[in-house]
């Protein structure tokens, strides 16, 4: 004890000093008497480069020796995080477990090799700095670079400008980084990885050439095949399951991988890059990129697996498939014809089901035996105008007036439309409009309708001043309102970290303020998308007539038995009328109509909506002119001597409406009551 004696004209005083029982880190050894400094050490890397991780390893061997070099010092452990950025402390396990073991007590000092070791993130590094200092007793840290320790009061104030200028620097890496990036990408040079892609490897050339792998190629083939075909997204998905066939990582198969890849671009060798970009460097949290930065899209960038023609029919068909949106796991198609109007009334068409009994039919099922009633009966759909069935919302006819009772009486004439003659006449106008493009090619008389047609669309488009001026107000409007909504994240982000209660009440206020900018945002894009299509539907016409003139000519000519397609109407054709058993011949057979199979994706393709009139059906297309079909008001007896192929190409003529119905009869079996029970 040290004691120091102060000279005072009116009395004399003495002053103890007392030396502090602690030293930190920077200060000298301590003495055996202050006990042992328990000390921690912490130290990271951003990546696993190489070099990066010879970095890391010597970091630990200094630390290590450097703790056990210094007397009074003990080594209280080693806290490493590999590969982990610095601008937040979200995903460093090992600095969570230090800063949990620093309130258990477990040392009392960490030496780190400079703040940027510790945290690129200003709010973070004075968080956990001010946190371990509250602490009881406290826990200070060491930084070797800037030669700080944080217990030291004089030191708090350079803490918190060193803090910030790491994050600054932070900062400006992440900006290089993405400009480097950038211009890589303006180049057409891609940052993937084709070795994780079902269908290619990463060749040996320096430059990343990318190689087709042809027994995964074969693979994304048959997928892009299938669903071309009509086949869903689970069903291809249980059809390589069964197969014992993998994904690139091993897994087992599920719609959403399978709209994964009839999604990417690459398959058709084209490669789109910044798809997601990073909101901000501090959380890294990525985004997708819906027009907050520029895309870069490279046209023939590798070999492709799938032809352009395939990668765009498969990419229409999502389009217009109900749920095959961004994100969804799978694809279902709208019900049928629910587009259908009423050309008399004016309302919509609605499915109804029917049963009728299956004549003609037996089974394995069948017993024959007196005590029981036995049935076959199958289900068909109808489609009805809703015009023609009013309702009278609960009053009985008595009560009706005169013109209520008149009124009951002039529903719609329109007649129900078996769902059977809807698929065969659609299947039968799109063959009708193969054989004309066949044979007169551009002069038929449907591609004159659209050619007109799309030279008023061209001309509306050129002189349409207004709808471009207002899209490039939008354009200005949807940019400001961006900025400002990233601008309102961050002041969030930063109200988050702050402690103070006054400062957290703000977050609610800031959430509110958010919510209103997404919203007037989806606005600005909804109108933006819409006035968009609108200017450039002259393209999207010349592309959906161009698709749709593909489709008809890859129309099936042949059955499944490989018989040339008979179709009615078109070919000259023995009609034959049949009830009951009917064994065709083999002339029969070959002179007898198709009963067609019906391609729901092309309907939903390219088929807007359509108007009933009577026995004709006018088609507005997706492709802006009318297709006419004719023959929807007939009935299964209509369609008798009509031939059908199954899919292992056994041919037989339809000679009951259940055959025409082409679903699964369904058998009822109910025991008859005798006369005395019935006495009874």
């Amino acid at each position: 004890m040290n004691l120091k004696t102060v000279s005072d004209s009116t009395e004399k005083r003495t002053v103890e000093i007392i030396p502090p029982v602690t030293q930190n880190a920077s200060s000298a050894s301590p003495t055996p008497a202050q006990g042992i400094l328990r000390v921690a050490a912490y130290c990271r890397v951003s990546t696993d480069e190489e070099s990066q991780q010879q970095s890391y390893d010597t970091q630990k061997r200094f630390y290590a020796d450097y703790i056990h070099s210094r007397p009074g010092w003990c080594m209280a452990g080693i806290y490493a995080d590999e590969a982990k950025s610095g601008t937040n402390t979200k995903y460093r396990p090992q600095f969570k477990q230090m800063m949990a073991d620093a309130k258990k007590g477990k040392f009392d000092y960490i030496i780190t090799k400079s703040i940027s070791r510790l945290a690129r993130n200003t709010i973070d590094a004075l968080t956990a700095i001010r946190t371990l200092k509250s602490l009881t007793p406290p826990v200070g840290i060491f930084f070797e670079r800037e030669n700080l320790d944080s217990l030291d009061s004089k030191g708090e104030l350079m803490l918190t400008i060193l803090s910030a200028l790491a994050q600054e620097e932070s900062r400006s890496i992440s900006e290089n980084i993405r400009w480097a990036i950038q211009k890589n990408f303006e180049k057409g040079k891609a940052m993937v990885d084709p070795n994780r892609m079902m269908g290619y490897t990463k060749g040996p050339d320096p430059h990343g050439e990318w190689i087709i792998n042809e027994p995964q190629a074969a693979i994304v083939r048959h997928i892009f095949k299938q669903f071309s075909q009509g086949i869903s997204g689970n069903a291809i998905a249980r059809e390589l399951n069964n197969m014992g066939v993998t994904t690139v990582n091993g897994k087992k198969w599920y719609a959403s991988a399978i709209f994964l890849i009839l999604r990417n671009e690459k398959y058709v060798g084209d490669c789109e890059m910044q798809k997601y970009i990073t909101e901000s460097f501090l959380t890294h949290k990525s985004v997708k990129n819906t027009g907050h930065a520029k895309k870069f899209y490279v046209t023939n960038h590798h070999p492709a697996i799938i032809d352009r023609f395939l990668w765009d029919k498969v990419q229409f068909m999502l389009q217009k498939s109900s749920n095959a949106k961004n994100g969804s796991k799978t694809s279902t198609v709208p019900s049928l014809f629910k587009n259908l109007v009423c050309g008399n009334c004016g309302t919509n068409y609605f499915r109804t089901a029917y049963t009728s009994y299956a004549k003609n039919y037996t089974d394995e099922r069948w017993t024959a035996a007196d005590q029981y009633r036995e049935t076959y009966t199958f289900s068909y759909n109808v489609w009805r105008c809703k015009g023609k069935y009013k309702k009278t919302k609960g009053k009985r006819r008595g009560r009706l007036s005169l013109e209520e009772k008149a009124g009951l009486d002039k529903n719609c004439p329109s007649k129900c439309l078996y769902e059977c003659a809807l698929k065969q006449s659609f299947m039968e106008m799109l063959y009708q409009l193969k054989q004309e493009y066949s044979v007169y090619g551009k002069s038929c008389k449907f591609y004159q309708k659209f050619e007109k047609a799309f030279q008023t669309v061209s001309h509306y488009e050129q002189t349409g001043s207004f709808t471009i001026e207002r899209l490039k107000q939008l354009n200005l409007e949807i940019s400001e309102l961006e900025n400002e909504y990233h601008k309102t994240l961050s002041h969030r982000e930063h109200v988050l970290h702050l402690d103070d209660a006054p400062s957290k009440s703000q977050v609610s206020v800031y959430d509110a303020l958010i919510r209103d900018l997404k919203q007037h945002l989806k606005q600005k894009k909804a109108e933006y998308t819409q006035l968009n299509e609108e200017i450039l539907f002259s393209g999207h016409m010349k592309k959906t007539f161009s698709l749709f003139l593909h489709f008809l000519q890859e129309l099936p000519t042949q059955n499944k038995a490989g018989m040339p397609l008979q179709i009615h109407g078109l070919n000259h054709i023995v009609s034959l009328t049949t009830n009951g058993n009917l064994t065709p011949s083999p002339e029969t057979l070959q002179e007898a109509p198709d009963f067609l199979s019906f391609d729901k994706h092309l309907y939903h393709s390219f088929i807007k909506s359509g108007v009933v009139k009577g026995d004709l059906i006018l088609y507005q297309t997706t492709f802006g002119i009318e297709l006419e079909s004719v023959g929807n008001h007939r009935t299964f007896s209509d369609f008798y001597g009509f031939r059908t192929c199954t899919d292992d190409g056994k041919v037989t003529l339809l000679t009951d409406a259940w055959q025409v119905n082409g679903k699964s009869v369904q058998y009822k079996k109910t025991l008859l009551h005798s006369s005395k029970d019935t006495a009874k």
